[in-house]
C-alpha cells in the first residue's frame, strides 16, 4: 500500500524534532527545562542558525502538506531538490560536532535514519503523469 502525504508529513516532523535541541537559546543565570526540572543555565547557548533554518522550513512544509491527499508534480520536484538534491539540500545538512560534541554526532545519525525513511516514503508519492488528450 502506498504511503500517504500525511505519513510523509509526520516523518518530516520527526526530522524537525531531531533538530530541536540545537535551536534553543539560553542565557547564563536563566532557567531552562532539562527534561525533568527547570535548572540554572551555567553558560550562554546560541542556536545553530542552520538547524534553526531547517527546523522552520521542515515545520512549514509539514504543516502545508499534512492535509493534502497527494503531491502535485511541481511539489514533488521542489521537495526532491529541497530534501534530496545536492549542495544545500537537507541530505547535505550536518550538525557541527566541533561545536555540539557527541550530541551532534548522535543527532546526525538519527537524521540519516529519518532521511532514509523519508526518501522511501517520498518515492511512493511520485505523482502519476496524466496524458493530455
Amino acid at each position: 500500500m502506498p504511503a500517504s502525504v500525511a505519513s510523509f508529513a509526520r516523518i518530516i516532523d520527526d526530522c524537525a524534532k531531531a533538530l530541536e535541541p540545537f535551536i534553543r537559546s539560553a542565557r547564563r543565570g536563566s532557567l531552562s527545562w532539562n527534561g525533568s526540572e527547570y535548572a540554572p543555565v551555567t553558560e550562554d547557548v546560541d542556536p545553530d542558525p542552520y538547524a534553526l533554518a531547517w527546523w522552520s522550513t521542515l515545520r512549514t512544509i509539514s504543516a502545508l502538506l499534512a492535509s493534502q491527499p497527494c503531491l502535485t508534480s511541481e511539489q514533488y520536484s521542489y521537495l526532491q531538490q529541497k530534501f534530496f538534491g545536492t549542495i544545500g539540500s537537507l541530505q547535505d545538512f550536518c550538525l557541527d560536532a566541533k561545536r555540539w560534541g557527541e550530541k551532534a554526532s548522535a543527532a546526525n545519525e538519527q537524521l540519516r535514519k529519518i532521511l532514509n525513511e523519508l526518501y522511501s516514503v517520498f518515492q511512493s508519492l511520485r505523482p502519476v503523469e496524466q496524458t493530455k488528450t
